[in-house]
């Protein structure tokens, strides 16, 4: 694999091949226009602040697609314990995710800092779950007992 640096410091608008082992974390790019000069396969970031931003950043997505469907299930009237289970099964992953992943890359400040905004929305959700399952088993109890007066006694 060949890797390529950027210099900024010179006039020249060409990129310089290095031989160089680089650890750090391996990136794929998703992102690819038309107008790409090199095409990136591959890109290293090797320094540890840069590391703990981009997981920042990758934290701040996902947390944002799941806050959104949180919001939709806690807003809803039509939503079922079903849906909120799966939201539910959404946020354990991404703290799954956080705790063996970012846990060593990000300091204890930014960790415990995520990890209680996760937290956050779990105990929203399971708040709601038990809300949706006391309104199930009402609607039951109130359903078999105008069933049961419908039915009368028979003679």
């Amino acid at each position: 694999m060949a890797l390529f640096m950027v210099d900024r410091d010179t006039k020249e608008k060409k990129l310089k091949q290095k031989k160089l082992q680089v650890d750090g974390y391996k990136i794929t790019p998703k992102w690819h226009t038309k107008n790409d000069l090199i095409e990136v396969k591959e890109i290293t970031i090797a320094s540890p602040e840069l590391q703990a931003n981009y997981f920042c950043m990758q934290f701040h997505i996902t947390f944002r697609k799941l806050f959104k469907k949180a919001c939709d299930v806690m807003e809803s009237d039509d939503a079922t314990t079903s849906d909120t289970m799966l939201v539910l099964d959404e946020t354990e992953k991404i703290k799954r995710i956080l705790k063996e992943k970012f846990k060593r890359k990000l300091s204890q400040k930014e960790y415990r800092h995520m990890l209680q905004k996760v937290e956050m929305v779990e105990q929203q959700l399971r708040e709601k779950l038990v809300f949706q399952r006391n309104m199930e088993f009402y609607m039951h109890q109130v359903l078999t007992q105008t069933e049961e007066r419908e039915k009368g006694r028979g003679r």
